[in-house]
Protein backbone atom coordinates (compact mmCIF):
# COMPACT_ATOMS: atom_id res chain seq x y z
CA UNK A 1 0.00 0.00 0.00
CA UNK A 2 0.94 3.04 -0.73
CA UNK A 3 2.00 6.20 1.44
CA UNK A 4 0.96 9.77 1.95
CA UNK A 5 4.12 10.86 -0.02
CA UNK A 6 4.08 8.03 -2.83
CA UNK A 7 0.53 9.00 -3.74
CA UNK A 8 0.58 11.88 -6.66
CA UNK A 9 -2.72 14.27 -6.74
CA UNK A 10 -3.39 15.87 -9.94
CA UNK A 11 -5.49 18.98 -9.94
CA UNK A 12 -7.28 20.67 -12.56
CA UNK A 13 -8.76 24.38 -12.01
CA UNK A 14 -6.68 26.65 -9.51
CA UNK A 15 -10.11 28.17 -8.13
CA UNK A 16 -10.97 28.14 -4.22
CA UNK A 17 -12.22 24.70 -4.19
CA UNK A 18 -8.59 23.34 -6.26
CA UNK A 19 -6.20 25.79 -3.64
CA UNK A 20 -7.67 24.24 -0.83
CA UNK A 21 -7.66 20.51 -1.44
CA UNK A 22 -4.27 20.74 -2.27
CA UNK A 23 -3.68 23.03 0.80
CA UNK A 24 -4.46 20.18 3.16
CA UNK A 25 -2.87 17.43 1.11
CA UNK A 26 0.36 19.41 0.63
CA UNK A 27 0.65 20.08 4.31
CA UNK A 28 0.05 16.67 5.10
CA UNK A 29 3.09 15.35 3.09
CA UNK A 30 1.48 14.45 0.04
CA UNK A 31 2.86 15.14 -4.02
CA UNK A 32 0.36 17.77 -5.08
CA UNK A 33 0.33 19.74 -8.50
CA UNK A 34 -2.12 21.97 -9.42
CA UNK A 35 -2.93 22.53 -13.22
CA UNK A 36 -4.62 26.17 -14.32
CA UNK A 37 -5.24 27.60 -17.85
CA UNK A 38 -5.54 31.24 -16.69
CA UNK A 39 -2.18 33.21 -15.90
CA UNK A 40 -2.96 33.27 -12.36
CA UNK A 41 -4.90 31.46 -9.34
CA UNK A 42 -8.43 31.91 -7.64
CA UNK A 43 -10.75 31.05 -10.45
CA UNK A 44 -13.88 33.87 -9.57
CA UNK A 45 -12.06 34.96 -6.48
CA UNK A 46 -9.58 36.96 -7.44
CA UNK A 47 -8.68 40.95 -6.83
CA UNK A 48 -7.69 43.40 -9.92
CA UNK A 49 -6.05 46.66 -9.73
CA UNK A 50 -7.09 49.62 -11.66
CA UNK A 51 -5.05 52.40 -11.68
CA UNK A 52 -6.38 56.24 -12.56
CA UNK A 53 -4.61 59.77 -11.98
CA UNK A 54 -2.19 57.94 -9.61
CA UNK A 55 -4.33 56.05 -7.25
CA UNK A 56 -5.02 52.47 -7.01
CA UNK A 57 -8.64 50.68 -6.80
CA UNK A 58 -9.50 47.83 -6.28
CA UNK A 59 -11.92 45.11 -7.62
CA UNK A 60 -13.09 42.01 -7.01
CA UNK A 61 -14.93 39.07 -9.41
CA UNK A 62 -17.79 39.27 -7.73
CA UNK A 63 -18.32 40.60 -3.77
CA UNK A 64 -16.63 37.89 -1.58
CA UNK A 65 -17.20 37.79 1.82
CA UNK A 66 -16.14 34.82 4.20
CA UNK A 67 -17.59 33.58 7.43
CA UNK A 68 -17.24 32.30 10.72
CA UNK A 69 -16.78 28.45 10.06
CA UNK A 70 -13.24 28.83 8.47
CA UNK A 71 -12.24 32.37 9.63
CA UNK A 72 -9.42 31.22 11.67
CA UNK A 73 -8.14 29.33 8.52
CA UNK A 74 -7.99 32.42 6.47
CA UNK A 75 -6.42 34.50 9.96
CA UNK A 76 -3.59 31.71 9.44
CA UNK A 77 -2.94 31.88 5.79
CA UNK A 78 -2.68 35.78 5.99
CA UNK A 79 -0.53 35.56 8.76
CA UNK A 80 1.69 33.79 7.38
CA UNK A 81 4.19 35.92 5.88
CA UNK A 82 1.07 38.29 4.46
CA UNK A 83 0.92 42.15 4.72
CA UNK A 84 -2.40 41.85 4.98
CA UNK A 85 -5.63 41.13 8.13
CA UNK A 86 -8.74 39.68 8.01
CA UNK A 87 -11.58 42.10 9.25
CA UNK A 88 -14.92 42.05 10.34
CA UNK A 89 -17.65 43.08 7.70
CA UNK A 90 -21.00 44.27 8.79
CA UNK A 91 -24.09 45.71 6.87
CA UNK A 92 -27.37 44.70 4.62
CA UNK A 93 -28.53 43.01 1.94
CA UNK A 94 -31.42 44.56 0.12
CA UNK A 95 -33.45 44.14 -2.77
CA UNK A 96 -35.22 47.34 -4.83
CA UNK A 97 -39.07 46.44 -5.01
CA UNK A 98 -40.56 49.43 -7.38
CA UNK A 99 -39.91 52.89 -5.04
CA UNK A 100 -39.13 50.85 -1.74
CA UNK A 101 -35.66 49.41 -0.45
CA UNK A 102 -36.44 46.27 1.30
CA UNK A 103 -33.86 44.14 3.58
CA UNK A 104 -33.05 40.91 1.61
CA UNK A 105 -33.37 38.26 2.26
CA UNK A 106 -37.05 39.11 2.54
CA UNK A 107 -38.71 40.21 6.08
CA UNK A 108 -42.28 40.24 6.82
CA UNK A 109 -42.18 43.20 9.48
CA UNK A 110 -40.08 45.09 6.96
CA UNK A 111 -42.41 44.54 4.25
CA UNK A 112 -45.47 45.04 6.00
CA UNK A 113 -43.55 48.32 7.06
CA UNK A 114 -42.14 49.58 3.27
CA UNK A 115 -44.89 48.16 1.15
CA UNK A 116 -48.37 49.24 -0.03
CA UNK A 117 -50.97 47.56 2.23
CA UNK A 118 -53.02 45.65 -0.79
CA UNK A 119 -49.84 44.52 -2.06
CA UNK A 120 -49.25 42.84 1.34
CA UNK A 121 -52.76 41.99 2.12
CA UNK A 122 -52.32 39.86 -1.60
CA UNK A 123 -48.92 38.14 -0.55
CA UNK A 124 -50.64 36.83 3.11
CA UNK A 125 -53.70 35.88 0.54
CA UNK A 126 -52.17 34.05 -1.61
CA UNK A 127 -49.76 32.27 1.61
CA UNK A 128 -52.53 31.64 2.79
CA UNK A 129 -54.76 29.75 -0.12
CA UNK A 130 -51.48 27.77 -1.26
CA UNK A 131 -50.60 26.06 2.19
CA UNK A 132 -54.62 24.99 1.71
CA UNK A 133 -54.27 23.65 -1.83
CA UNK A 134 -49.95 22.68 -1.91
CA UNK A 135 -49.73 19.65 -4.15
CA UNK A 136 -46.70 17.05 -3.62
CA UNK A 137 -43.83 18.01 -4.97
CA UNK A 138 -43.52 14.45 -6.94
CA UNK A 139 -45.55 16.19 -10.44
CA UNK A 140 -43.39 19.54 -10.30
CA UNK A 141 -40.98 20.56 -12.91
CA UNK A 142 -40.61 24.10 -13.26
CA UNK A 143 -39.77 26.76 -10.86
CA UNK A 144 -42.26 28.86 -11.37
CA UNK A 145 -45.10 25.79 -10.06
CA UNK A 146 -43.24 24.75 -6.94
CA UNK A 147 -42.36 27.99 -5.94
CA UNK A 148 -46.08 29.82 -6.34
CA UNK A 149 -47.23 26.17 -4.74
CA UNK A 150 -45.48 27.41 -1.38
CA UNK A 151 -45.47 31.48 -1.58
CA UNK A 152 -48.60 32.05 -4.02
CA UNK A 153 -48.28 34.37 -7.74
CA UNK A 154 -48.08 37.91 -6.01
CA UNK A 155 -44.74 37.14 -3.87
CA UNK A 156 -43.19 34.92 -6.82
CA UNK A 157 -44.05 37.87 -10.15
CA UNK A 158 -42.91 40.60 -7.73
CA UNK A 159 -39.93 39.69 -6.12
CA UNK A 160 -38.53 35.92 -7.44
CA UNK A 161 -39.92 35.53 -11.32
CA UNK A 162 -37.85 38.76 -12.68
CA UNK A 163 -34.73 37.78 -11.02
CA UNK A 164 -34.86 33.92 -12.29
CA UNK A 165 -35.34 35.12 -15.70
CA UNK A 166 -31.68 37.65 -15.48
CA UNK A 167 -29.98 34.51 -13.88
CA UNK A 168 -30.93 31.95 -16.08
CA UNK A 169 -32.22 34.22 -19.79
CA UNK A 170 -34.67 31.51 -19.39
CA UNK A 171 -38.84 32.22 -18.32
CA UNK A 172 -39.51 30.70 -15.13
CA UNK A 173 -41.84 28.36 -16.83
CA UNK A 174 -38.36 26.92 -18.61
CA UNK A 175 -36.08 26.62 -15.52
CA UNK A 176 -36.14 23.63 -13.21
CA UNK A 177 -37.59 23.59 -9.84
CA UNK A 178 -34.32 22.82 -8.49
CA UNK A 179 -33.15 26.79 -8.82
CA UNK A 180 -35.39 27.01 -5.53
CA UNK A 181 -35.11 23.79 -3.49
CA UNK A 182 -31.34 24.52 -3.99
CA UNK A 183 -31.43 27.92 -2.26
CA UNK A 184 -33.52 28.30 0.64
CA UNK A 185 -32.98 31.72 1.68
CA UNK A 186 -33.70 33.09 -1.97
CA UNK A 187 -36.79 31.10 -2.36
CA UNK A 188 -38.15 32.70 0.98
CA UNK A 189 -38.54 29.52 2.99
CA UNK A 190 -37.82 32.23 5.83
CA UNK A 191 -40.51 34.46 5.00
CA UNK A 192 -43.15 31.70 4.71
CA UNK A 193 -42.59 30.63 8.24
CA UNK A 194 -42.85 33.82 9.43
CA UNK A 195 -45.98 34.88 7.41
CA UNK A 196 -47.18 31.77 9.09
CA UNK A 197 -46.30 32.11 12.78
CA UNK A 198 -47.60 35.70 12.25
CA UNK A 199 -51.07 34.82 11.13
CA UNK A 200 -51.17 31.79 13.39
CA UNK A 201 -50.42 34.25 16.33
CA UNK A 202 -53.15 36.48 14.85
CA UNK A 203 -55.87 33.93 14.80
CA UNK A 204 -55.26 32.87 18.66
CA UNK A 205 -55.47 36.53 19.71
CA UNK A 206 -51.77 36.65 20.57
CA UNK A 207 -49.33 39.45 19.45
CA UNK A 208 -47.35 38.57 16.73
CA UNK A 209 -43.37 38.23 17.10
CA UNK A 210 -41.44 40.99 15.41
CA UNK A 211 -38.94 37.81 13.60
CA UNK A 212 -35.31 39.72 13.13
CA UNK A 213 -36.20 42.21 10.51
CA UNK A 214 -32.93 44.14 11.08
CA UNK A 215 -30.11 41.53 11.58
CA UNK A 216 -27.18 42.79 9.80
CA UNK A 217 -25.15 40.41 7.81
CA UNK A 218 -21.47 39.70 9.83
CA UNK A 219 -18.44 38.49 7.97
CA UNK A 220 -14.78 38.49 7.44
CA UNK A 221 -12.51 40.66 4.30
CA UNK A 222 -9.19 40.65 3.40
CA UNK A 223 -8.70 44.38 3.61
CA UNK A 224 -6.57 44.84 0.32
CA UNK A 225 -9.58 42.10 -1.73
CA UNK A 226 -10.47 38.41 -1.28
CA UNK A 227 -7.99 37.50 -3.68
CA UNK A 228 -5.37 37.58 -1.02
CA UNK A 229 -6.81 34.43 0.48
CA UNK A 230 -5.99 32.07 -2.69
CA UNK A 231 -2.43 34.32 -3.48
CA UNK A 232 -2.07 32.96 0.28
CA UNK A 233 -3.15 29.63 -0.38
CA UNK A 234 -0.99 29.14 -3.41
CA UNK A 235 2.23 30.60 -1.37
CA UNK A 236 1.05 27.90 1.18
CA UNK A 237 1.04 25.22 -1.25
CA UNK A 238 4.55 25.76 -2.84
CA UNK A 239 6.02 26.14 0.89
CA UNK A 240 5.11 22.71 1.11
CA UNK A 241 6.44 21.47 -1.39
CA UNK A 242 3.20 21.35 -4.21
CA UNK A 243 3.73 22.86 -7.44
CA UNK A 244 1.51 25.16 -9.57
CA UNK A 245 1.19 25.14 -13.38
CA UNK A 246 -0.09 28.41 -14.51
CA UNK A 247 -0.65 29.61 -18.43
CA UNK A 248 -1.78 25.72 -19.09
CA UNK A 249 -3.61 24.42 -21.34
CA UNK A 250 -5.56 20.87 -21.11
CA UNK A 251 -5.28 18.70 -24.14
CA UNK A 252 -6.75 15.47 -23.02
CA UNK A 253 -6.78 13.06 -20.30
CA UNK A 254 -5.97 9.37 -20.99
CA UNK A 255 -8.37 6.92 -19.93
CA UNK A 256 -7.09 2.72 -19.26
CA UNK A 257 -8.86 0.29 -17.45
CA UNK A 258 -11.69 2.73 -15.87
CA UNK A 259 -8.55 4.89 -14.64
CA UNK A 260 -7.20 8.23 -15.58
CA UNK A 261 -3.44 7.40 -17.06
CA UNK A 262 -2.32 10.44 -17.43
CA UNK A 263 -3.04 14.23 -18.55
CA UNK A 264 -1.57 15.80 -21.47
CA UNK A 265 -1.58 19.74 -21.25
CA UNK A 266 0.78 22.44 -23.38
CA UNK A 267 2.65 25.00 -21.46
CA UNK A 268 3.66 28.33 -22.01
CA UNK A 269 5.85 28.05 -25.26
CA UNK A 270 3.51 26.01 -26.84
CA UNK A 271 5.76 23.16 -24.64
CA UNK A 272 3.72 19.67 -24.78
CA UNK A 273 3.95 17.95 -21.85
CA UNK A 274 2.59 14.19 -20.32
CA UNK A 275 1.71 14.56 -16.08
CA UNK A 276 1.04 11.41 -14.69
CA UNK A 277 -0.99 10.76 -11.01
CA UNK A 278 -2.67 8.50 -9.08
CA UNK A 279 -5.71 10.57 -7.59
CA UNK A 280 -7.19 13.40 -10.33
CA UNK A 281 -9.35 16.16 -8.97
CA UNK A 282 -11.53 18.25 -11.53
CA UNK A 283 -12.60 21.38 -10.53
CA UNK A 284 -13.23 22.59 -14.24
CA UNK A 285 -16.92 22.41 -15.63
CA UNK A 286 -18.25 19.40 -16.06
CA UNK A 287 -18.55 20.20 -20.12
CA UNK A 288 -15.38 21.42 -19.99
CA UNK A 289 -13.64 17.56 -18.30
CA UNK A 290 -16.02 15.58 -20.52
CA UNK A 291 -14.30 16.85 -23.36
CA UNK A 292 -10.92 16.30 -21.99
CA UNK A 293 -11.25 12.23 -22.45
CA UNK A 294 -9.28 11.14 -25.60
CA UNK A 295 -11.73 8.08 -25.90
CA UNK A 296 -13.77 6.15 -23.67
CA UNK A 297 -16.78 8.07 -23.02
CA UNK A 298 -20.09 7.25 -24.11
CA UNK A 299 -21.43 8.86 -27.38
CA UNK A 300 -24.90 9.81 -25.13
CA UNK A 301 -22.82 10.80 -22.60
CA UNK A 302 -20.68 13.24 -24.54
CA UNK A 303 -23.80 14.41 -26.22
CA UNK A 304 -25.16 14.72 -22.56
CA UNK A 305 -22.75 17.15 -21.75
CA UNK A 306 -23.25 19.52 -24.32
CA UNK A 307 -26.72 20.13 -23.89
CA UNK A 308 -25.22 21.77 -20.37
CA UNK A 309 -24.76 25.82 -20.51
CA UNK A 310 -23.65 28.66 -18.03
CA UNK A 311 -24.53 32.03 -18.31
CA UNK A 312 -21.73 34.82 -18.35
CA UNK A 313 -21.09 37.40 -15.98
CA UNK A 314 -20.37 40.63 -17.26
CA UNK A 315 -18.77 42.94 -14.39
CA UNK A 316 -19.43 46.50 -14.86
CA UNK A 317 -16.33 48.39 -12.67
CA UNK A 318 -17.33 52.08 -12.06
CA UNK A 319 -15.00 54.66 -10.61
CA UNK A 320 -16.50 57.57 -9.28
CA UNK A 321 -16.01 60.73 -7.81
CA UNK A 322 -17.59 60.51 -4.56
CA UNK A 323 -16.10 59.55 -1.06
CA UNK A 324 -19.47 57.08 -0.49
CA UNK A 325 -21.86 56.17 -2.25
CA UNK A 326 -24.27 52.65 -0.66
CA UNK A 327 -25.78 52.26 2.78
CA UNK A 328 -25.54 48.76 1.86
CA UNK A 329 -23.24 45.98 1.25
CA UNK A 330 -25.46 44.55 -1.96
CA UNK A 331 -28.41 45.82 -3.78
CA UNK A 332 -30.39 43.29 -5.87
CA UNK A 333 -32.68 44.37 -8.96
CA UNK A 334 -34.85 41.87 -9.79
CA UNK A 335 -37.14 44.74 -12.32
CA UNK A 336 -36.42 43.99 -15.67
CA UNK A 337 -36.01 47.24 -16.54
CA UNK A 338 -32.56 46.98 -14.68
CA UNK A 339 -29.93 45.57 -16.82
CA UNK A 340 -28.23 44.59 -13.95
CA UNK A 341 -29.29 42.36 -11.35
CA UNK A 342 -26.92 43.44 -8.02
CA UNK A 343 -24.77 46.05 -7.67
CA UNK A 344 -22.12 46.59 -5.05
CA UNK A 345 -19.56 48.93 -3.48
CA UNK A 346 -15.53 47.56 -3.12
CA UNK A 347 -15.09 50.22 -0.74
CA UNK A 348 -18.03 48.94 1.63
CA UNK A 349 -16.45 45.34 2.48
CA UNK A 350 -12.97 47.76 3.06
CA UNK A 351 -12.01 51.32 2.75
CA UNK A 352 -8.56 50.20 1.31
CA UNK A 353 -10.42 49.00 -2.11
CA UNK A 354 -10.31 52.68 -3.23
CA UNK A 355 -9.03 56.41 -2.01
CA UNK A 356 -10.23 57.52 0.87
CA UNK A 357 -12.06 60.53 -0.95
CA UNK A 358 -13.11 59.26 -4.32
CA UNK A 359 -15.24 55.32 -4.30
CA UNK A 360 -16.07 52.83 -6.85
CA UNK A 361 -18.85 50.72 -7.91
CA UNK A 362 -19.58 47.29 -9.48
CA UNK A 363 -22.72 46.20 -11.43
CA UNK A 364 -23.55 42.26 -12.83
CA UNK A 365 -25.19 42.02 -15.69
CA UNK A 366 -25.70 38.21 -16.52
CA UNK A 367 -25.64 37.25 -20.71
CA UNK A 368 -24.80 34.83 -23.27
CA UNK A 369 -21.55 34.12 -24.81
CA UNK A 370 -23.06 36.07 -27.47
CA UNK A 371 -23.57 39.44 -25.56
CA UNK A 372 -20.44 39.00 -23.40
CA UNK A 373 -18.85 39.36 -27.08
CA UNK A 374 -20.54 41.74 -28.33
CA UNK A 375 -18.92 45.41 -27.14
CA UNK A 376 -21.70 47.57 -28.96
CA UNK A 377 -23.86 46.27 -26.79
CA UNK A 378 -21.56 46.07 -23.59
CA UNK A 379 -21.47 49.85 -24.46
CA UNK A 380 -25.27 50.66 -24.97
CA UNK A 381 -25.48 48.42 -21.57
CA UNK A 382 -23.25 50.77 -19.35
CA UNK A 383 -24.83 53.95 -20.99
CA UNK A 384 -28.48 52.65 -20.25
CA UNK A 385 -27.20 51.43 -16.36
CA UNK A 386 -25.54 54.58 -15.52
CA UNK A 387 -28.01 56.78 -16.93
CA UNK A 388 -30.66 54.34 -14.72
CA UNK A 389 -28.42 54.56 -11.25
CA UNK A 390 -28.18 58.73 -11.90
CA UNK A 391 -32.32 58.35 -12.17
CA UNK A 392 -31.74 56.31 -8.59
CA UNK A 393 -30.04 59.39 -6.70
CA UNK A 394 -27.43 56.68 -6.77
CA UNK A 395 -24.60 58.54 -8.73
CA UNK A 396 -24.41 61.47 -11.24
CA UNK A 397 -22.93 60.66 -14.73
CA UNK A 398 -20.47 64.11 -14.21
CA UNK A 399 -18.87 62.07 -11.30
CA UNK A 400 -18.23 58.46 -13.32
CA UNK A 401 -14.34 58.85 -14.06
CA UNK A 402 -13.57 55.55 -15.38
CA UNK A 403 -14.99 52.52 -16.58
CA UNK A 404 -13.82 49.03 -17.54
CA UNK A 405 -15.69 45.55 -18.12
CA UNK A 406 -14.34 42.22 -17.22
CA UNK A 407 -16.73 39.18 -18.28
CA UNK A 408 -16.67 35.67 -16.11
CA UNK A 409 -17.40 32.64 -18.33
CA UNK A 410 -19.52 29.45 -16.95
CA UNK A 411 -20.64 31.88 -13.74
CA UNK A 412 -23.74 30.50 -13.48
CA UNK A 413 -24.89 27.13 -14.62
CA UNK A 414 -28.87 27.43 -16.29
CA UNK A 415 -30.80 24.84 -14.81
CA UNK A 416 -33.01 24.27 -17.60
CA UNK A 417 -35.78 21.71 -17.43
CA UNK A 418 -34.45 18.02 -17.57
CA UNK A 419 -30.96 19.06 -16.63
CA UNK A 420 -30.74 16.78 -13.62
CA UNK A 421 -31.48 13.98 -15.81
CA UNK A 422 -28.34 14.47 -18.11
CA UNK A 423 -26.16 15.33 -14.59
CA UNK A 424 -27.35 12.14 -13.37
CA UNK A 425 -26.34 10.14 -16.99
CA UNK A 426 -23.13 12.30 -16.43
CA UNK A 427 -22.36 11.48 -13.20
CA UNK A 428 -23.18 7.77 -13.74
CA UNK A 429 -20.31 7.36 -16.18
CA UNK A 430 -17.97 9.35 -13.79
CA UNK A 431 -18.66 6.61 -11.24
CA UNK A 432 -16.53 4.27 -13.16
CA UNK A 433 -13.62 6.30 -13.42
CA UNK A 434 -12.25 5.02 -9.92
CA UNK A 435 -9.52 7.71 -9.47
CA UNK A 436 -11.26 10.78 -10.61
CA UNK A 437 -12.80 13.21 -8.57
CA UNK A 438 -15.10 15.88 -9.84
CA UNK A 439 -16.14 18.79 -7.42
CA UNK A 440 -16.59 22.49 -7.21
CA UNK A 441 -18.90 24.66 -8.13
CA UNK A 442 -18.47 24.17 -11.62
CA UNK A 443 -17.34 20.72 -11.49
CA UNK A 444 -20.97 20.18 -9.67
CA UNK A 445 -22.63 22.56 -12.21
CA UNK A 446 -24.01 23.63 -9.25
CA UNK A 447 -25.31 27.47 -8.32
CA UNK A 448 -23.66 27.50 -4.94
CA UNK A 449 -21.05 30.19 -4.44
CA UNK A 450 -21.02 30.93 -0.99
CA UNK A 451 -17.10 30.22 0.39
CA UNK A 452 -17.47 28.72 3.17
CA UNK A 453 -19.35 26.06 1.44
CA UNK A 454 -16.71 25.87 -1.41
CA UNK A 455 -14.19 25.43 1.68
CA UNK A 456 -16.35 22.31 3.13
CA UNK A 457 -16.49 20.93 -0.45
CA UNK A 458 -12.84 20.94 -0.47
CA UNK A 459 -12.27 19.47 2.64
CA UNK A 460 -14.35 16.49 2.50
CA UNK A 461 -12.53 15.70 -0.94
CA UNK A 462 -9.58 16.41 0.99
CA UNK A 463 -10.48 13.92 3.82
CA UNK A 464 -11.76 11.18 1.45
CA UNK A 465 -7.89 11.35 -0.42
CA UNK A 466 -6.07 11.16 3.04
CA UNK A 467 -8.35 8.09 4.11
CA UNK A 468 -7.52 6.20 1.03
CA UNK A 469 -10.79 5.23 0.69
CA UNK A 470 -12.19 4.93 -2.65
CA UNK A 471 -14.75 7.47 -3.73
CA UNK A 472 -17.82 4.42 -3.93
CA UNK A 473 -17.25 3.60 -0.08
CA UNK A 474 -17.92 7.20 1.02
CA UNK A 475 -22.00 9.22 1.03
CA UNK A 476 -20.71 12.20 -1.01
CA UNK A 477 -23.88 13.99 -0.21
CA UNK A 478 -23.32 17.10 1.55
CA UNK A 479 -25.79 19.80 3.73
CA UNK A 480 -27.30 20.92 0.43
CA UNK A 481 -25.96 18.98 -2.67
CA UNK A 482 -23.31 16.15 -3.34
CA UNK A 483 -19.51 17.52 -2.43
CA UNK A 484 -18.06 15.36 -5.12
CA UNK A 485 -19.07 13.05 -8.24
Amino acid sequence: MMGKGDRKVIIIGAGLTGLRIGQILASAGMQIELIETQPTVGGMLQTVERSYMGDCYMFDLGPHLFFEEYASVYESLLGNGSDDQLTVVKGHFVIKVGDETLLYPLKMMNMLARLPLSLTQRIIWDLARSRLTRKKDGGMSSVREWMTQRFGDTLFDNFFAPYIEKCTGLSPERVSHKWATERTTVTGESLAQTLMKIMTEAFKGRKSHNLASSEQMAAYYPNHGAGRIPLAMAADIERHGGKISLNTRLSNLCLENSMVKSLILTESGNRRKIIHGDIFVSTISLPSLIRLFSAGVPAPISAASKRLAFRQLLLVNIIVDQANILDHLELFYPDKRFPFKRIYEPKRMSPKMAPEMRSSLVLEICCSDREAEDFQLQKRLIDRSIAMLENEGILKREDVLDCFTISLPNAYPIYGLGFEQVIAAIEQFLATVANLITCGRQGLFEYHAMTNESMEIAENVADLILSGKSKADVNAQGKWSKYFY
